[in-house]
């Protein structure tokens, strides 16, 4: 009897444990399905590929990496490979748009060619790519584990937002991340101290994931300080982003803002600076009123010499405390939710079945069994 039950226990262990397997298969297999899904770009044809391989007469799907390319000459010798940056450096903005290049390579995994095939960018900021063409040869001859560190070149004169594009779309497509902001200058304590006499120093905000908390002497926060970049480094103005300095009161409430930094022609960067008038349509307000704002039902408008310029720091501080207050909620949310959607549903009625027939008497029945393959 006690072999009998051995025997039954073991049984039962194997189909668990084969059930867990299946269940197993099945995830990785979706997540394989929407990886494929999300790789997928236009597909490369046989002309993308002639101006890095000449003598290429065909090109194949690379079954080995997702996304590549295998070009081939008429003796079917292996030239080398191509990919492009598009669909995963799209978020890479320029000046307005995502550029997608072409990305040869070579046996050795060392770039040989990159060329741009089509852009969502103006005009002539993408033809001041292609009029210096040293900008897109700087790649040649980098090995492909260098652009899944970080993309280190010089940009082009007049077209600096969209050879920065272009270095991100580069680095996210070979499994680097884009620069964080286009602003690199952290903001400092004596950037805040004319709006908070008393902020000594800055640290991470303990409530707020992208804000930065102003401490007094004593360690008290006394106040938040914030920028619009990154959050807002898409929103151009006439030449280019503004990243603008956010200072709140400790109840999150805006009271000062100034730009620190953009893109734009002087002097008419500076105007808004000047301008109390175009402070105070944001001063007063907190953070979720500022996500709330309507810029055109109340009728904000720019500052007279610089309204593009003032109209694109207007846009960002709201498109920013938009941010802020997502990223707030989401926050709250990880904490105390559990994450629970309809695969789960799924593959837990599916154990819960394969449970109840391995498991009890009523489900090895045979009228169950015909049941079930009906």
């Amino acid at each position: 009897v006690r072999t009998d039950r051995l025997k039954r226990s073991l049984r039962n262990l194997c189909r668990f444990l084969a059930l867990a397997a299946i269940v197993w298969l099945i995830h990785q297999s979706h997540q394989d399905f929407l990886e494929a899904e999300r790789k997928k770009g236009r597909p490369i044809e046989l002309k993308d590929t002639l101006e890095a391989f000449p003598s290429a007469v065909s090109v194949e799907p690379d079954s080995s990496a997702s996304g590549f390319y295998e070009t081939r000459n008429k003796e079917g010798e292996k030239l080398g490979r191509i990919t492009q940056t598009s669909p995963m450096g799209d978020t890479a903005i320029g000046f307005s748009g995502s550029t997608n290049l072409l990305v040869a390579l070579n046996a050795q995994h060392e770039v040989t060619a990159v060329s741009i095939r089509s852009s969502g960018d103006t005009h002539e900021h993408v033809q001041a790519i292609v009029e210096e063409p040293g900008f897109l040869e700087q790649f040649k001859g980098k090995p492909l584990d260098q652009f899944m560190r970080s993309v280190q070149a010089e940009g082009v004169s007049g077209a600096t937002l969209t050879s920065l594009a272009i270095l991100d779309s580069l680095a996210l497509r070979f499994g680097g991340s884009s620069k964080a902001s286009r602003f690199p200058k952290e903001i400092s304590v004596d950037e805040v101290v004319p709006h908070l006499p008393g902020c000594s120093a800055l640290c991470p905000s303990k409530t707020h994931p992208s804000l930065l908390d102003a401490l007094n002497q004593k360690g008290e926060v006394i106040g938040l300080v914030g920028r619009t970049s990154p959050h807002a480094d898409s929103i151009v103005g006439y030449q280019g982003p503004i990243d603008t300095l956010l200072v709140l009161e400790a109840n999150d409430t805006l009271i000062a803002l100034q730009a620190r930094s953009s893109f734009e022609n002087m002097p008419y960067a500076d105007y808004p600076k000047d301008d109390a008038y175009f402070s105070s349509l944001f001063q007063g307000r907190s953070i979720s009123q500022l996500a709330d704002m309507n810029l055109t039902e109340e009728r904000v408008e720019g500052v007279s010499g610089a309204t593009m310029t003032s109209m694109a720091m207007a846009e960002g501080i709201v498109k920013t405390a938009g941010q802020w207050e997502a990223e707030l909620a989401r926050t709250e949310k990880d904490r105390w939710a559990i994450v629970w959607g309809l695969g789960e549903t799924g593959s837990l009625a599916v154990i819960l079945l394969a449970g109840f027939v391995a498991f009890t008497k009523r489900g090895k029945t045979k009228f169950f069994r015909r049941s079930l393959q009906v």
